[in-house]
């Protein structure tokens, strides 16, 4: 805003003329490194639910038999199984059913969380019954986020697609909110040609798809 002022002010450059403006910021990977992101829970296959605590298995210091990792963005009491399962095919072999769904949802909603991650075996190959259970969040609590692996990061391996979505669920609130203000300070400048945000791959991404892909 300040530069905006600037310009227009020293070179007589009116908000209204600029065609093309991209921005860059750091406000999501500040998030991850500061651990103020949004309270989450993780939704996974039953019997899956160590994934974040399994990870790769790699310690920092290979040779430090006591060396530790960092703590999961979302600690193990907020992680709960779903009874469902998708083949390396594709092949649905067990259908999420609401009731299971809903209690999970209710032990999510005791436990504080304000968004919901789904990230379920195979998923990459068949997102059918992550956007199974979506929909049933959606039904069940209307306006509270839902982050699907599926369509956030579907790549096969569990853990790479699982901490993708959760790092998504994660900062998408406060990288929205950021944003949002972003846009607002414009606009009201009179800046009208539509806003870019960098990507962490080099490019760059509409300010919507940047709200709703916070992770990119």
């Amino acid at each position: 805003m300040t530069a905006l002022e600037i310009l227009q002010a020293r070179d007589g450059l009116d908000p209204a003329e600029i065609s093309y403006f991209t921005h860059g910021t750091t406000v999501g990977v500040n998030t991850v490194i500061q651990r103020n992101g949004h309270d989450i829970a993780l939704f996974t296959t039953r019997n899956f639910e160590d994934v974040l605590e399994v990870a790769r298995l790699k310690i920092p210091q290979i040779h430090n038999l006591y060396s530790v990792r960092p703590a999961p963005l979302i600690s193990r009491d907020r992680v709960f199984g779903i009874d469902e399962r998708m083949q390396a095919t594709g092949d649905v072999l067990v259908a999420p059913r609401e009731a299971d769904v809903a209690a999970a949802l209710e032990a999510a909603l005791a436990a504080g969380c304000r968004g919901i991650v789904l990230s379920f075996l195979h998923s990459y190959r068949n997102p059918q019954n992550e956007l199974a259970v979506k929909a049933m969040i959606e039904k069940l609590a209307p306006g509270l986020p839902v982050v699907s692996s599926a369509e956030t990061w579907p790549i096969i391996r569990e853990f790479e697609r699982t901490i993708t979505a959760v790092i998504s669920g994660y900062v998408q609130p406060r990288v929205a909110h950021y944003l949002d203000r972003f846009e607002t300070v414009l606009r009201d400048k009179g800046v009208t040609c539509p806003l870019l945000i960098t990507k962490t791959n080099g490019g760059v991404m509409g300010i919507d798809q940047a709200r709703a892909n916070a992770c990119r």
